[in-house]
C-alpha cells in the first residue's frame, strides 16, 4: 500500500571547523529541525529533533589513500494527530546513533584503466525506538543499492557495507560510471 498526502521539512545546521589542512579536516556539526507531515488517510505526525555530529577527512599522501567519516547523535519528540492510526513509541520521543565511513584510493592499470577508483564505504544507523518516517535509515539511496526505488526499504537499525571501482566514461572524467555491489544487513524493521 502507497501513502500519500504532504509535507514541510525545515531542517538546518551549523558547522564548526576545528581544522582545516590540505590533509586533515574535523568539524563539529550542529543540527536541528521540524518535519509535519499530513498522510491523507493516516493523520499528522509533527517530529522535532536535535544532534550533533563529528565529520573528518584524512589524506595520506605516500599511501595516496583518502578517508572520511562521520558519528553522530540524533535524538527528538514526536506530536502525533488525535487521528493518527501509525504505531509509535510509547513516549513520543527518540533517539539514533548514526554514521558513516568512506575511503579510496586511485586505480590506475597500464594503459588499460587511468585516473579510476577504487571506493569502499560502510553506514550504520542504530536505535531501540520506532523512528518516525523521517529519522529512519534509507537502504536504498543514489550511489546506494540498485535495483528498488529510491527510499523504497526503510529501517530503524541497519548496517551497510559496499565497494566498487570507478572508472572515468569521458576523456576528461566527467562523466562517470560506477561498478560494484553493497552488502547489507538489516538489524530491525
Amino acid at each position: 500500500r502507497r501513502l500519500s498526502g504532504e509535507g514541510l521539512l525545515v531542517d538546518t545546521s551549523v558547522i564548526d571547523t576545528r581544522t582545516f589542512t590540505r590533509q586533515h579536516r574535523s568539524e563539529l556539526v550542529y543540527s536541528a529541525g521540524w518535519h509535519d507531515i499530513t498522510w491523507d488517510d493516516l493523520g499528522g505526525q509533527r517530529t522535532w529533533y536535535l544532534g550533533g555530529d563529528w565529520a573528518g577527512h584524512r589524506l595520506w599522501d605516500a599511501q595516496k589513500f583518502s578517508l572520511d567519516g562521520t558519528v553522530g547523535l540524533r535524538f527528538g519528540g514526536v506530536n502525533v494527530g488525535e487521528e493518527q492510526q501509525i504505531s509509535i513509541n510509547s513516549d513520543d520521543s527518540f533517539w539514533r546513533v548514526h554514521g558513516s565511513l568512506r575511503g579510496w584510493t586511485p586505480l590506475n592499470i597500464a594503459n588499460w584503466l587511468e585516473d579510476g577508483r577504487f571506493v569502499i564505504r560502510s553506514r550504520f544507523q542504530w536505535s531501540t525506538d520506532s523512528l518516525p518516517a523521517t529519522q529512519r535509515f534509507s537502504a536504498v539511496q543514489v550511489f546506494g543499492n540498485s535495483g528498488l526505488p529510491v527510499g523504497s526499504m526503510l529501517t530503524d537499525s541497519a548496517v551497510e557495507v559496499g565497494a566498487e571501482v570507478r572508472i572515468p566514461v569521458s576523456a576528461a572524467g566527467a562523466a562517470q560510471r560506477s561498478v560494484g555491489g553493497d552488502v547489507q544487513r538489516r538489524l530491525r524493521h
